[in-house]
């Protein structure tokens, strides 16, 4: 079930795939990221 919309409260991420069935913070189950749950840094590659 997709999350709600509006605004992303501070202290929070919203995580996107770029796959169109990436399992990330459009749905419920996964949610948004708190920013202390954040333990690196990632770089695309390609």
């Amino acid at each position: 079930m997709p999350i709600a919309s509006g605004v992303i409260p501070e202290g929070y991420l919203y995580a996107k795939g770029d796959h169109p069935a990436s399992f990330d913070s459009r749905y419920q189950e996964s949610g948004l990221v708190p920013l202390d749950a954040v333990i690196g840094v990632a770089y695309p590659v390609f």
